[in-house]
């Protein structure tokens, strides 16, 4: 996502590798989540929102980060549309997965919100070959899971591999393609953001770290919590 992205993923490595008042060194958790804002004016600078996922033993009293630009949030309970892609989540993919995503929304006349979307992403990035990410816009209203103008494509069959005698427990299963429009159910969790002041009314029980980071207008195991890059 640029520089500003890679500061605001130092801060919160930063974080749960002890730079905390207790110290203490927490796992990296799984989806990494950007909130990108789909539209800015030309004179406002775009404020993309890093997020790294609390794990389920933090949620509910997290270590107080000693970097004053980072802070706790709350992630709500939410539907969302789901795009899949590989490679590398940058800002020039993302928009590019999002207009695809809100075009086939669009088609099926599926209500979401349109102000931002999040680019998640699940790799490492020492991970340089199969790579997931995801594009996410949260469903308001009746969520559509099937397209009404054309029939559900039957699903492939998952087939096994041959009985292996060293392990009779190993089983190997084909993936099957995920649907273009897969709305996904997201409990809510914490996350911890980054930026010059906690935002108003952020919760101070359940928080989330995350930083936000100002961009030029030309220019996402257990419960997670979020982190996100904030202005300087």
């Amino acid at each position: 996502m640029g520089v500003g992205a890679a500061m605001a993923f130092r801060r919160l490595f930063q974080y749960i590798s002890g730079a905390n008042e207790a110290g203490l060194q927490m796992e990296m958790t799984a989806p990494v989540l950007v909130r990108i804002p789909e539209e800015t004016k030309m004179w406002e600078p775009a404020v993309y929102t890093l997020n790294f996922l609390l794990p389920a033993a933090y949620q509910e009293k997290p270590p107080v980060p000693t970097n004053d630009k980072l802070y706790f949030t709350e992630l709500p309970e939410m539907d969302a549309y789901v795009r899949s892609y590989g490679g590398w989540m940058l800002s020039v993919t993302s928009r590019l997965h999002a207009h695809l995503l809100a075009k086939e929304l669009g088609r099926v006349s599926a209500a979401y919100n349109r102000s931002y979307h999040y680019g998640v992403g699940y790799d490492s990035p020492l991970k340089l070959l199969n790579r997931h990410n995801e594009l996410w816009y949260v469903a308001e209203g009746q969520v559509i899971c099937t397209d009404p103008q054309e029939p559900t494509p039957p699903h492939p069959p998952r087939t096994t591999a041959p009985p292996v005698d060293s392990d009779p427990e190993l089983l190997s299963l084909r993936p099957s393609d995920p649907p273009s429009l897969a709305p996904s159910n997201l409990s809510p969790s914490a996350a911890v953001n980054a930026s010059d002041a906690p935002p108003s009314g952020a919760p101070s029980s359940h928080p989330p770290t995350s930083t936000r980071i100002p961009l030029e207008a030309s220019t996402n195991s257990s419960e997670p919590g979020s982190l996100s890059p904030s202005p300087q």
